[in-house]
């Protein structure tokens, strides 16, 4: 089988398929950073057995969510911290 990038398959969890010089396809695992994926591809958190119900716990690069949970979560972490470091200073 051959992946759109035309490299072996990383359809079985190898720890070591997806790398920064072959970067990993949609669906494709295991990845632990961004970019280890191809393009504007990012790694997953255990969304493997979505795509490969046998890969419990492996990541799978995958299209970018519309909406990125880590900016929002700063975001709203810092004006918590805001919050509480005002009232208990009062």
């Amino acid at each position: 089988m051959q992946t759109v990038s035309g490299k072996r398959p990383c359809t079985e969890g190898d720890e070591d398929c997806c790398t920064r010089d072959e970067p990993c396809d949609w669906g494709e695992s295991d990845c632990d950073f961004d970019f280890q994926c191809r393009g504007d591809l990012v790694c997953g958190s255990s969304n493997c057995p979505r795509i490969h119900p046998r890969l419990a716990g492996y990541d799978c690069c995958m299209k970018s969510p519309a909406f990125n949970v880590s900016v929002y979560c700063r975001i709203f972490c810092r004006i918590i911290f805001v919050l509480i470091f005002s009232i208990i200073s009062k």
